[in-house]
């Protein structure tokens, strides 16, 4: 158990990118060594079955930022070769404050829309992949650094980038806190019969590298507290 936990928390601690923010723009520039390692990484997905793959040419992934972008805020990336730079959005990301229910409500509200753009979906829609402004009460998603993988339906893609959300509250909240946030989410997201029934069967702790993946992303909690969680949300999605 110590060394799968020790394992989970060197994935969740890997980075491929440096992201400076300044007072109008924000400047995300790719490691050099990023391809190797993303490649490497994509290799362990792969094994874990995960739904997910990161970009490895950083063409691609410049290509993938500059879509999302124009597609959901309707404005342009500049830069060039590794280092893109983006207009400063409003709003701070949601790992680096205590969210609130009105700010869940506001992540469920914006990745509804998201998925409604002519079948996009995220790849990995954790907290800190939203920006909440607190005066507009609106999220925005942003990071766009994976995508999910071609051979799951729409219908997959989305409901993984609820679970993904599920899964990344339980592990900075704690059960408890996070189970009345995804309450506020689910307010938000209003999914539909098939979507609850597909989080629902999605919410449990697997072993093997597909364990050791998913508690890297809920953040080095263990195995049996994130099993708690997960009944509880269950217990939540089960109650609408």
């Amino acid at each position: 158990m110590l060394g799968e936990a020790l394992w989970a928390r060197s994935i969740a601690s890997t980075s491929v990118n440096r992201t400076v923010v300044e007072r109008d723009v924000v400047r995300k520039t790719r490691r050099l060594d990023a391809g190797v390692t993303i490649a490497a990484g994509n290799v362990f997905f792969a094994l874990a079955g995960a739904s997910f793959r990161m970009f490895v040419r950083t063409e691609a992934w410049a290509a993938r930022e500059r879509a999302a972008f124009r597609a959901l805020h309707g404005v342009e990336v500049a830069g060039e070769g590794r280092t893109l730079v983006f207009p400063r959005l409003p709003g701070v990301d949601l790992a680096t404050r205590a969210p609130d229910a009105r700010a869940l409500v506001a992540v469920g509200r914006c990745l509804r829309e998201a998925h409604a753009r002519d079948g996009f979906t995220h790849g990995d829609a954790h907290l800190g992949n939203y920006l909440y402004d607190e005066n507009e009460g609106r999220c925005r998603l942003i990071d766009f650094d994976a995508e999910h993988v071609a051979s799951l339906s729409g219908d997959a893609r989305r409901d993984d980038d609820v679970a993904v959300l599920v899964l990344d509250l339980i592990g900075r909240r704690g059960v408890d806190e996070a189970t009345r946030l995804c309450a506020a989410f689910f307010e938000g997201y209003q999914p539909d019969a098939r979507c609850v029934d597909a989080v629902c069967e999605s919410l449990e702790v697997p072993s093997g590298l597909a364990g050791v993946l998913m508690l890297s992303r809920a953040h080095g909690l263990s195995r049996e507290a994130l099993a708690r969680g997960f009944d509880a949300v269950r217990g939540v999605l089960r109650a609408r």
